[in-house]
């Protein structure tokens, strides 16, 4: 993918979607097709089940630890040495109070995040169909031989425009950015401070330096290395929400 690919798709509206992606195109502007098609959890962080697991397997032992046990003295219910006494009812025991609850608690709010959110996908999936009919288009991002930092990890740049981008304008700010960053290594604190987030999003790049167009949008975290495939953008001023495509969409 370079430079001259982006001729393919930006253009008009309309246009340029359905001149690459004529059936995905015309599939998201209908209500069926945007939900059959548009990942609406992108974004969504796996880690969720990791601390519902953890809370499981923290609760194993805990359980063969304090399970009531006569050898030991008088049994008390399993509830209560579970979560507050130990094996022996000698008073609180706080080890047992501090791993069971922590357990417990890991478990609870890890299912309720992922029970409300499943809840909300249907919610959540008719506002973003709404949103995409106003302010929507798909994303073709480029790539770039910029790295920024995100966190601890390093993150390749993207660089993506609107519908009514000009190819000689997505041209221009590559041959500025890496101008840019010959002449300045901070440079790049720049481009890792503007790209930072917790949601996947692209930013205007006019945020970072004024005097770069606000219609050229650099994003870092999308999903890498799968920035072959078109995104769903959402435009909201300067930020543009990013969505996936759900694995068995078809691209003619």
């Amino acid at each position: 993918m370079g430079w001259e690919t982006m001729s393919q798709y930006l253009g008009s509206d309309d246009g340029g979607e359905r001149a690459k992606y004529p059936l995905l195109a015309d599939g998201l502007r209908t209500r069926d097709g945007f939900i059959a098609s548009v990942n609406v959890r992108s974004g969504f962080n796996p880690f969720l089940f990791a601390v519902i697991g953890a809370g499981l397997l923290l609760m194993v032992p805990q359980y063969y630890l304090n399970k009531p046990d006569d050898y030991f003295g008088p049994s008390v219910p399993l509830w209560k040495a579970m979560l507050w006494c130990g094996p022996v009812d000698n008073g609180p025991n706080i080890s047992t109070i501090v791993m069971s609850w922590l357990a417990l608690a890991m478990i609870i709010v890890g299912v309720a995040v992922v029970l409300v959110r499943h809840l909300t996908v249907p919610r959540d999936t008719e506002q973003l169909y709404q949103q995409y009919m106003q302010d929507g288009f798909l994303v073709e991002l480029l790539p770039t031989s910029i790295v920024v930092m995100h966190g601890r990890a390093m993150l390749p740049l993207f660089l993506f425009g609107l519908p009514t981008t000009s190819e000689e304008t997505m041209r221009a700010v590559g041959e500025r950015l890496r101008a840019d960053m010959k002449a300045s290594r901070l440079f790049v604190f720049k481009l890792s401070r503007l790209t930072w987030s917790r949601r996947v999003r692209g930013r205007a790049l006019s945020l970072a330096d004024a005097s770069l167009p606000a219609d050229v949008f650099a994003a870092a975290v999308i999903g890498y290395p799968a920035y072959d495939k078109p995104r769903v953008g959402i435009r909201e001023g300067d930020n543009v929400w990013l969505y996936t495509l759900k694995r068995d969409v078809s691209l003619a």
